[in-house]
């Protein structure tokens, strides 16, 4: 771009982007490659086809709202950006899976406490299923939590600063 007879440069453009997101960015690529580290050493692999299989159920909750490639764009993703996540997501579950059941009593315990709001005039043997779904994801986030503070903790990094 050009001002008057002054070029904004590159230089100026990527400067001021380092100073406001610079952190940040570095903070998540380092992040994204402790997680990759970890996943790799796990030896945990998952099965392209539950990641086509995931895929293609984003594509069918996107369906109505201009379709998963739209919703990629606004998200400044690609479809093989999604389909790495969607394969670390499955990955971490993978991981995690032994961390994150909850008991009969646990899914009793979650409906009693929501009886009068979320499962208000629904019987227990009928959303028991999904409570357990929302206390799977529950355990889910807080035990991905736990791991990768672990994992970040035992990982060898050096920051040399932007």
């Amino acid at each position: 771009a050009l001002v008057g007879y002054t070029p904004v440069t590159r230089f100026e453009i990527w400067n001021r982007l380092e100073k406001s997101y610079g952190s940040q960015a570095l903070d998540d690529v380092v992040n994204e490659k402790i997680l990759d580290s970890a996943i790799a050493k796990s030896g945990v692999k998952v099965d392209q086809a539950k990641v086509d299989e995931q895929v293609k159920n984003l594509e069918s909750q996107f369906e109505s709202m201009g379709g998963l490639d739209a919703a990629l764009e606004q998200r400044g993703m690609d479809r093989a950006e999604l389909a790495k996540q969607v394969k670390t997501q499955l990955t971490v579950e993978e991981i995690l899976k032994d961390k994150v059941n909850p008991t009969d009593e646990e899914i009793k315990t979650a409906f009693d406490a929501a009886a009068k709001t979320t499962y208000k005039d629904k019987l227990f043997e009928d959303v028991k299923d999904q409570v357990r779904d929302e206390l799977v994801q529950a355990k889910l986030v807080e035990a991905f939590r736990d791991w990768f503070e672990m994992v970040k903790a035992e990982a060898k990094l050096k920051h040399f600063g932007l």
